[in-house]
């Protein structure tokens, strides 16, 4: 009967009801004065908690629940701010985007309210005083800030999360973050800082004794290396990292490796070098399945026709 009168709106199949416009103007108008609203408030934040991490999987079915509900899972958001609620706020960022990369605003492509969302629970989480939230949070915004080339905001999300991290004495996820800044600032051309940052990210790397970290951020220092024409110190820092990697048994990223030093040698004019490191490293990847392989044929091609 509502709903004839169009004052709520139905969904396809008369399955759902929903509040629109003048109804729902009128409706929190009167909430605004009603002496149970802060306990309405809360069963609404209590219920859509549920409700998200009830589906905070990545999977499609899980997906389409959230769907169904993005806004009433925002509004319980703000429902919560507004409650002074900082708990449920990160819990429900936490099940609605889970780790900033792979949850529902993400992946279904809302990043103007994932980056919008994600500032509200760093809010919060300074609110609560909670370190770990911050920097999280922080560096969730960054990570979406770079994947849509906002180098500027990015690099200050991911200081912010440095900054947290260095407060939580966490040194482990102090280097994470300088290494992240660093390739931030090689991908803007900013050399100088870039390598300023790798080597403070590989100093705490090697006291912490973390081989695996170590031996990416050599690799990304050869590749700035190679970059700026410095072959020999590139070649010299792959080698390092291709060490540590065969030590580890780190079979792709010894693959990578390989074929970074097979595009060294290719560069110096060294094409039997270059195609014999490229068939190694493609030897590797097509043994993982890797979908490097076919990048690997492709750079062996076309050294095979430049050659003949």
């Amino acid at each position: 009967r509502l709903s004839s009168l169009w004052m709520v709106e139905t969904t396809l199949g008369n399955k759902r009801l929903k509040i629109e416009g003048l109804t729902r103007e009128l409706t929190k108008s009167h909430f605004s004065k009603d002496e149970r609203a802060n306990e309405f408030r809360r069963r609404f934040v209590a219920h859509f908690l549920r409700y998200a991490q009830a589906h905070a999987k990545t999977t499609p079915e899980d997906f389409a629940a959230l769907e169904a509900e993005k806004d009433n899972i925002l509004s319980a958001m703000d429902v919560a701010f507004g409650l002074t609620d900082w708990s449920s706020v990160m819990r429900l960022m936490k099940a609605i985007n889970l780790d900033g990369v792979h949850g529902l605003l993400t992946m279904h492509g809302y990043w103007d309210e994932a980056i919008q969302r994600g500032a509200q629970a760093v809010a919060a989480a300074y609110a609560d005083q909670n370190e770990t939230s911050i920097a999280v949070f922080a560096g969730n915004i960054a990570i979406i800030r770079q994947n849509r080339g906002e180098y500027d905001e990015a690099k200050q999300a991911y200081s912010q999360a440095v900054a947290a991290f260095r407060k939580l004495g966490n040194e482990t996820n102090v280097a994470v973050g300088l290494h992240l800044l660093a390739v931030l600032a090689q991908n803007q051309g900013k050399v100088e800082e870039a390598r300023r940052l790798y080597d403070e990210s590989l100093e705490i790397k090697k006291r912490l004794g973390d081989q695996s970290g170590i031996a990416i951020t050599l690799h990304n220092l050869a590749v700035l290396a190679q970059a700026q024409g410095e072959s020999e110190e590139a070649r010299r820092l792959y080698n390092e990292s291709l060490e540590i990697k065969k030590r580890l048994g780190n079979q792709s990223g010894i693959a990578i490796t390989l074929g970074q030093l097979g595009s060294l040698a290719e560069q110096e004019g060294d094409r039997a070098e270059a195609a014999r490191l490229l068939r190694e490293a493609l030897s590797i990847f097509e043994r993982l399945k890797s979908p490097n392989a076919e990048i690997v044929r492709r750079m062996l091609a076309r050294l095979e026709d430049e050659s003949s």
